[in-house]
């Protein structure tokens, strides 16, 4: 039988390597003969090294100790047969350093740069690869990121200068200016990433999701993006983490081992000792009898799901989660104030593992009455997984959902359709509003069992200097620069985005009224 060759193709790259890091002299020191061994090998080292370089593009997803997880499969692609030997390179030399908390076949293992090459300036380069193609699930996303995709920058900077300089009249510190100045800078440097069309694209190895230049950038902007020239919309699902939440709660989707199940969602996020005690407490008898008031004697070995769960996934979520949960307690709707604090106590349900301050948040209160078993259900799975590991476990589903059953259905029915995602929400342009709301209602409720709620939203310009945006961005810088909450930032604060700015308010002969200026304050800040 004739075997297919894996075709091999080239494919260009585009790397951020901090500057006092020679790659040209790493090399060297693998006394490699031959040249074109040679620029294979220091391509793959700037790969790796690329991949540690905290930027404006990938900032977010570093940990505040400036720490990124890589599986070991992701550095086999990148490397191959060079595996051992660039990595143990990098390491002797004093450029990397591993984490602590890598588990064997159950967690990905940490990586970052050493810090004398962490808090230096970082440039760009291309870079040219030779290898085997692979089929990319989100080949049909990543085809979208092209010179169609415009932003208008003319319109966004004048705004974006009057928005600094009303900001700027109501801080206080030297850090408050940092903070301010760092998220111009990046917002500036992403702007002209997509003028430029050098568009970041990937998809996230710890959540699954699809993260790109259009979901970094500040949705104070997104209603400047165009695509060929036409406005974008966007189709959300409400209440989304509640909505995937309910569509676990089911005895199928911990027993089975397909693409939507709790085995293959955490295979590497828990070991199988967790997983196991988790899946025998979820349905087990004993817990069905405690939350059915009925000895243990009369709980069926055959009953498969809990009633509270039906109940859960029978929330109207097609309509309003939060409304109904107010509802139930109150026999009235909420205000738009009422609903958003029911959201907010709800996020720290899902995601606050300290019980001693869960009990005083008044919206888990309320979602303890009316559904105790998923809250004890929750507990458990907060306790047992880590909070942040279950809100991976919570991501993944969702990106399931949307990156691997939603945008192929949509992309079948209308190839000719643009489809952009912001993890829960998908965009396309306003030709395909009806034909994505259409695929998104049916694919959901066929693979979850649950009818969604669905909101469609023109993504029009704003006027972000407006007060109330101001006003907005004051208070969050106030928060940022709180010493707790700094003090997980800082890493963040990049050298590029703080002179990215600084030059951007030179340009428009803003300066500072009553905050210094002065470096040597801005970097002891």
């Amino acid at each position: 039988m004739k075997q297919h060759k894996m075709k091999v193709r080239k494919y260009t790259y585009r790397v951020a390597i901090p500057m006092n890091i020679d790659a040209e002299s790493l090399v060297q020191e693998l006394n490699i003969e031959s040249r074109l061994t040679q620029k294979t090998v220091k391509n793959k080292i700037v790969r790796v090294i690329s991949r540690l370089t905290r930027t404006h593009r990938n900032s977010r997803y570093f940990y505040h100790d400036n720490h990124i997880r890589i599986c070991s499969k992701e550095l086999q692609k990148i490397l191959n047969r060079d595996y051992e030997k660039v990595l143990n390179l990098l390491k002797t030399e004093g450029i990397i350093e591993n984490g602590k908390d890598y588990l064997p076949g159950d967690r990905c293992s940490k990586y970052r740069l050493k810090h004398k090459c962490q808090y230096v300036k970082y440039k760009y380069k291309t870079i040219t690869i030779r290898q085997k193609e692979i089929e990319s699930k989100t080949k049909l996303l990543d085809s979208y990121f092209n010179d169609k995709i415009t932003i208008k920058s003319d319109d966004i900077y004048p705004k974006l200068i009057k928005f600094y300089s009303e900001i700027e009249k109501q801080l206080k510190t030297p850090k408050q200016l940092k903070v301010l100045k760092n998220w111009i800078g990046m917002m500036l440097l992403l702007i002209e990433d997509i003028d430029k069309n050098e568009f970041w694209k990937s998809r996230s190895a710890s959540n699954k999701r699809y993260n790109s230049s259009i979901t970094n950038i500040s949705k104070k902007f997104r209603g400047y993006l165009k695509y060929d020239n036409q406005q974008l919309i966007q189709v959300d699902v409400k209440s989304s983490q509640v909505y995937v939440l309910a569509s676990l709660l089911n005895h199928q989707f911990f027993k089975q081992k397909g693409d939507y199940s709790f085995y293959r969602l955490t295979k590497d996020l828990i070991d199988k000792k967790t997983r196991k005690e988790i899946m025998l407490y979820m349905f087990s008898s004993l817990m069905f009898a405690q939350f059915s008031g009925k000895p243990i004697g009369e709980i069926s070995p055959d009953t498969k799901d809990h009633e509270e769960f039906k109940k859960f996934r029978d929330a109207p979520f097609s309509e309003d989660f939060y409304f109904h949960i107010y509802h139930l307690e109150n026999n009235s709707f909420p205000s738009s104030e009422e609903r958003g604090a029911i959201k907010s106590g709800i996020m720290y349900l899902l995601f606050q593992d300290l019980y001693a301050h869960r009990k005083n948040v008044e919206s888990v209160k309320l979602f303890k009455r009316i559904y105790p078993f998923v809250n004890r259900c929750l507990e458990r799975l907060l306790s047992d997984m880590g909070k942040r590991n279950f809100a991976l476990f919570l991501q993944r589903a969702e990106s399931y959902l949307v990156l691997d059953c939603i945008v192929p259905e949509f992309h079948r029915l209308c190839p000719e359709a643009p489809i952009f995602t912001i993890h829960d929400s998908i965009l396309t342009t306003q030709k395909y509003k009806d034909q994505l709301y259409d695929v998104m209602n049916t694919v959901l409720t066929e693979r979850t069992g649950i009818k969604p709620g669905l909101t469609v939203e023109n993504i029009k310009e704003i006027d972000f200097t407006q007060e109330s945006y101001v006003i907005e961005m004051v208070n969050r810088i106030i928060k940022d620069s709180k010493p707790s909450r700094y003090k997980e930032l800082k890493n963040s604060i990049l050298k590029n985005c703080i002179e990215k700015a600084e030059e951007f308010i030179s340009e428009w002969n803003v300066t500072s009224n009553h905050i210094s200026n002065d470096k040597k304050d801005m970097e002891e800040s």
